[in-house]
């Protein structure tokens, strides 16, 4: 996700385990820090609805799905801070299943 107040909402909803961005891009820092996680195999990526957290998604894929199975979720709203707890939910929930 983006930022900290998708990161908050995540932690209302139940998952304890986010990575906030804090702007749109993954930085290097953050790469290796994914990677040094042992039995990391999956990330959902949960950018932003608008033109740069879809880019930004694109970003990520590219850096990352050499090394994650990598799966991209497209939000009904601009992001999980502007949805409720049961909305962010009904997003997840169907992909973590299939996880």
């Amino acid at each position: 996700v983006e930022g900290a107040g998708d990161v908050w909402r995540l932690e209302e909803a139940g998952y304890h385990t986010a990575l906030g961005l804090y702007g749109a891009r993954l930085t290097q820092s953050q790469l290796e820090l994914l990677k040094t996680f042992p039995l990391l195999f999956n990330i959902i990526v949960a950018t932003d609805s608008d033109e740069a957290g879809q880019k930004a998604a694109a970003d990520i894929k590219s850096k990352l799905g050499t090394f994650f199975n990598i799966h991209h979720v497209l939000l009904p709203k601009k992001d999980f801070g502007d949805m409720s707890i049961v909305e962010t939910k009904s997003v997840l929930e169907p992909i973590i299943t299939k996880l």
